[in-house]
C-alpha cells in the first residue's frame, strides 16, 4: 500500500527524491510556486489502484501535508476500480 512507504522509514522532513525513489514515480507532480502572496512547495501524486496519496511539501523542503483520496475522488485522475458498497 502507498502510505506503508511513508510509515516504513520515510522521514517527515523527508526531499521529493527521496519519495520518488520509495513510492516509485508520482502520477502527477506540480513544481513549488506562488498563486497571489502564497508561496507554496511541491506536490506530488502517487496513484495505486483504488486510491491516491498526495504529498503537499514546505516551501523550504520538509512534509507539509499527507492526504489520501479514493481514486473517483481525484480530480483529473481516470476513475480507478469501483469499490463495493
Amino acid at each position: 500500500m502507498a502510505m506503508a512507504g511513508l510509515a516504513q522509514g520515510t522521514a517527515h522532513s523527508a526531499q521529493l527524491d527521496q519519495h520518488a525513489a520509495r513510492m516509485g514515480a508520482p502520477g502527477y507532480s506540480k513544481p513549488p510556486g506562488r498563486i497571489g502572496s502564497f508561496e507554496h512547495g511541491a506536490l506530488l501524486r502517487f496513484d495505486r489502484p483504488t486510491h491516491s496519496v498526495h504529498i503537499q511539501f514546505r516551501k523550504d523542503g520538509g512534509i507539509e501535508l499527507v492526504t489520501a483520496m479514493v481514486a473517483s475522488a481525484v480530480p483529473g485522475r481516470n476513475q480507478g476500480p469501483q469499490l463495493d458498497a
